[in-house]
């Protein structure tokens, strides 16, 4: 049987009261927090951490007994997030692919709406590609939140680097050693 002399055991009369007596006696108990850590606080926490680890929103969603359209909506960012670096992965092999095409543009305007046509394409055919079965349902809200902002980000970084006179080099390797 394990001593228990040092220990300071009462009966805890809430959930409430007995989490935040573990979060004082783990120093992590801050009461003037804007937004202080409370019971719910774990369930948006394991909900995101199964979201990120690749769980499915069915299966997730039997777990917590809620709905997928109420993961879509407090938790679709962590899933946009995981598609867009994957998106990314994806975009940067095919980017160097169709460089080319991109360069056949005519005047200064043209050139530009041609650009972002072509951004438009890839992006909607890597969507499309995507079969880690994160991509959201085509035509639903939080797709064409993700279509838009990979298309804006890829303007970015094309604005970018033209900005820096700094081009694409296709032969640097698409990951780094470890």
């Amino acid at each position: 049987m394990s001593d228990h002399k040092n220990l300071d055991l009462k009966p805890v009369k809430s959930f409430r009261i007995g989490f935040n007596n573990l979060l004082k006696a783990c120093s992590l108990y801050d009461s003037d927090s804007e937004l202080p850590l409370s019971l719910y606080s774990l369930r948006h926490s394991y909900a995101t951490i199964r979201l990120e680890e690749g769980t499915g929103t069915s299966l997730l969603k039997d777990q917590m007994g809620t709905g997928v359209t109420m993961l879509d909506k407090h938790y679709g960012h962590v899933k946009t997030r995981e598609q867009r670096e994957k998106l990314i992965q994806r975009r940067d092999k095919s980017t160097r692919k169709s460089s080319d095409k991109s360069n056949v543009a005519g005047n200064s305007s043209n050139s530009e709406d041609a650009e972002i046509e072509l951004i438009k394409r890839q992006v909607l055919e890597e969507l499309k590609a995507d079969k880690s079965g994160l991509t959201p349902e085509p035509g639903s809200q939080l797709y064409k939140v993700l279509f838009n902002g990979l298309v804006q980000q890829r303007l970015d970084e094309r604005r970018l680097l033209s900005e820096h006179e700094i081009s694409p080099n296709p032969d640097l390797p698409d990951s780094l050693p470890d």
